[in-house]
This record gives C-alpha cells, sequence and structure tokens, in this order.
C-alpha cells in the first residue's frame, strides 16, 4: 500500500533541516507528537511534507537518504539513521552509548517498575477457567500397573510423582515406560 509520508522538520530562525521522518498519520498529528515528546516546539519549528503515496520501501530509503543528506543525527533531532519496516528500532553505536552512560547509576521509578513487572507477568485464568480448560483438551489415562483411570498425564504424575512428559511419551508409543509405570490413554467410548 502506498500510504507513506516523508515529512522534515526545520527550524524557522535558521531555516536548517532537523529531523527527517516518515508517517502514515497527517503531517499536524505527528507534529503534535513531536511537541509533546519536547523534541520541537511550534514557535521555532514548522513540519513540511516533501513527498507522500509512497510505499514502505520507497519511504524508508528515502528517509535514510534525506537524513543522510541533511546529516541531521549530528546536526539535528534524529536519533538513528532510519527506519526499519516503518519503526525506528535501529540506533547507531553512538546513541546507544550516549542513552547507557546518562542511564547508568540511575535509580528506576517505582512505579515504572512496578508497571512493567505487571506487563511481564500477563493475565491470570481463575482455578475455574484452567479447570473447564483441562477438562475439554486433557485426555484420560490409564495406569497399566493399578488400574487406576487419571482425567490426564499431569493428574497422573501429580498422583505418582513422575514427569507429565515421560507419562504422555508412555502412552504414545515413544518409550516403554517410567520408572516401571506403564500407561494408555483412553478413548472417550472406553469411559
Amino acid at each position: 500500500m502506498k500510504n507513506y509520508k516523508i515529512y522534515i522538520i526545520t527550524d524557522r530562525h535558521t531555516n536548517q533541516t532537523v529531523y527527517v521522518g516518515l508517517t502514515r498519520q497527517t503531517l499536524h498529528k505527528r507534529f503534535l507528537q513531536h511537541v509533546g515528546s519536547k523534541k520541537c516546539t511550534h514557535s521555532q519549528h514548522r513540519i513540511e511534507l516533501v513527498l507522500e503515496e509512497l510505499s514502505l520501501a520507497e519511504a524508508v530509503t528515502l528517509e535514510k537518504m534525506l537524513i543522510d543528506q541533511y546529516d541531521t543525527i549530528a546536526k539535528g533531532l534524529n536519533k538513528s539513521p532510519g527506519s526499519i519496516n516503518g519503526s525506528s528500532n535501529y540506533h547507531s553505536e553512538a546513541q546507544k552509548a550516549k542513552w547507557s552512560k546518562e542511564r547508568k547509576g540511575q535509580k528506576v521509578d517505582t512505579n515504572h517498575a512496578d508497571k512493567n513487572r505487571t506487563a511481564r507477568l500477563g493475565h491470570t485464568n481463575s482455578k475455574s477457567h484452567n479447570d473447564k480448560i483441562a477438562a475439554k483438551v486433557s485426555k484420560s489415562i490409564i495406569c497399566l500397573n493399578n488400574g487406576k483411570v487419571y482425567q490426564s498425564a499431569r493428574a497422573a504424575a501429580k498422583d505418582l510423582n513422575l514427569s507429565y512428559c515421560k507419562i504422555s511419551e508412555v502412552a504414545n508409543g515413544k518409550r516403554p515406560h517410567t520408572k516401571g509405570y506403564k500407561f494408555k490413554f483412553l478413548s472417550i467410548n472406553s469411559l
């Protein structure tokens, strides 16, 4: 899809290009994001469209070329030499070293740390929900040594203090036994 735009931000007083970027948003919305991140101000900077109706590949190539041409990494506000797949996730070694130096020895804000920890934890299902899922997807299994039927390989493993992976391997015929125990999955009709 050809819906990308290349834009530049220039200093109103010196008429020097200080930033080159690509976007699919309106220029007004993108400029407000730059102002919000305190990279630019309305009074000192202006945004200008360079080219629009570009594919992602065309936009990435042109953005890199203009960043080099205007040298906006050294003399401007660009932090990376261009976008990869439309986002600037590549940064120069010099920029990484600068950020590392700035952040060394600084304590992480507790609210920020809690937010990151919570995001990494993800969502925890309730026990009843997990039981419903287990009932739908687990296969009943029988221990041929004692004749006991278990709801799943995990239930058998817990009761017999065995590895559920090895129990499944025995039931699937991939190994003859696990610690002397032999298992077989039960078909639904045999219950």
